[in-house]
């Protein structure tokens, strides 16, 4: 029996014999999960537990898991299409060829045809993958990582946009940060929904509400070392408020925030404090800037220490196993 969501899948999906021992992603597999991080050196923002959690809680979609030769497959289901669709989340962890060919045989199974694609690939996996027959693998983003440890001095030049900001922030009357309550989520929702009412247009398709939301209604779920938050108050009222955690033992991640743009240098202040509260982790990923200047001007003020490529595989034909 396919050990599957049925809530969340209709019996026509169920019945594919291509879903054969496959499941969904559950907390249970955050502790068997990140030991295989920590063996490695990924450092892309998807492979954030967390977000992959409540990515998939979504009707719209699933991650199922299964286990091939002591590495994990993560697979990502997508039924919000008129025919559900099935591709990898990423290459298998650790990487196995042979696995990963398997796994490319499972999706020509459900999709009925010979192709597959590989939704994120790390730089750690890219290399092994260029030049493997009847792949292609091409360049998705560029992600920004920080570090703690720079931000123990920010004096001259090169901070001085982000000193300008927390100087604005920190003059402000009754300014309050503390740790993030359940019974916050109301209103981090609503101020979610202010945000997108300002800054919508430009993040149109872009940006996922679904599994923002169940972020804020159930992050007590996860270990405060995997997900914390921190809510910003100005007079008693919530301004700002973001979440971070730990990918791996030397990757934390920057996961989600809003803040009110109405307020100037609010935004960098949140991701400010969120970055020195991690400062057990020499990387910090804080993700892409999806190719919009004004995220991209902000992140950069941030002043990355490195930048990380990501990557995305289309397959296309036979499988050869040679």
């Amino acid at each position: 029996m396919v050990a599957v969501d049925s809530h969340s899948l209709n019996s026509t999906i169920l019945l594919n014999s291509a879903l054969q021992g496959l499941r969904a992603l559950q907390l249970t597999d955050l502790q068997r999960y990140k030991s295989e991080l920590n063996s490695g050196d990924h450092k892309a923002w998807c492979y954030y537990f967390p977000f992959m959690y409540y990515f998939s809680m979504s009707s719209k979609r699933q991650l199922l898991i299964d286990e091939d030769e002591g590495s994990l497959c993560i697979y990502f289901l997508r039924l919000d299409k008129e025919e559900p669709r099935l591709n990898l989340y990423f290459p298998p962890l650790p990487m196995n060829r042979r696995v990963l060919y398997r796994c490319f045989q499972r999706i020509h199974e459900f999709q009925r045809n010979k192709s597959a694609s590989v939704i994120w690939v790390d730089e750690h996996d890219a290399a092994q993958l260029t030049g493997l027959p009847s792949l292609r693998v091409l360049p998705r983003e560029v992600e920004y990582l920080y570090a703690s440890e720079v931000y123990k001095d920010i004096s001259g030049r090169r901070f001085r946009k982000l000193r300008q900001n927390l100087r604005k922030v920190n003059a402000l009357d009754n300014l309050e940060v503390r740790p993030y309550r359940r019974s916050d989520a109301d209103i981090c929702i609503l101020l979610m929904e202010q945000w997108r009412t300002q800054q919508g247009e430009k993040f149109e398709g872009r940006a996922d509400r679904a599994y923002s939301r169940f972020c804020l209604k159930n992050f007590d779920i996860f270990q405060e070392r995997d997900l914390f938050g921190r809510v910003f108050l100005l007079d008693g009222e919530i301004q700002s408020f973001g979440f971070c955690g730990e990918t791996h033992e030397t990757m934390g991640n920057l996961f989600i925030g809003k803040s009110n743009h109405q307020i100037q240098g609010l935004n960098y202040f949140m991701q400010y404090h969120l970055i020195l509260a991690m400062e057990d982790y020499p990387f910090i990923n804080n993700a892409s800037d999806m190719g919009l200047p004004g995220l991209k001007f902000a992140k950069e003020h941030l002043r990355p220490v490195a930048m990380h490529q990501t990557f995305k595989v289309r397959q296309r034909g036979a499988i050869s196993f040679d």
